[in-house]
């Protein structure tokens, strides 16, 4: 999944204002919104369903696999809106604070 991504962020990086554009106009078309949702959906399907294939459920049942696809489909979105880049790699869990137990 972070492969899929960082493969999105670099697509974006290539050609920024292209990419606004058709953002722009996805959003402004009824038919082309309506189109872009379905095809975020049957991305959201596949990622539920390899992530469902790695914790080994199923897909429909697990919510887990669910909430991990849509999270995931949802992320790259925000930081198209907001006009800011999106980040090369995503943060080293190494890096956060630790709590304490």
């Amino acid at each position: 999944m972070r492969a899929a991504v960082l493969a999105l962020a670099e697509h974006v990086d290539d050609d920024q204002e292209a990419f606004r554009a058709k953002s722009l106009l996805i959003r402004q078309v009824p038919s082309l919104r309506a189109r872009s949702a379905d095809r975020t959906g049957e991305w959201q399907r596949v990622l539920a369903e390899g992530v469902a294939q790695r914790l080994g459920t199923d897909a429909e049942r697990d919510l887990r696999a669910q909430v991990i696809a849509a999270s995931t489909v949802a992320a790259p979105r925000r930081p198209c809106r907001c006009g800011c880049r999106p980040a090369a790699r995503p943060p080293s869990t190494t890096s956060w604070p630790r709590r304490s137990t």
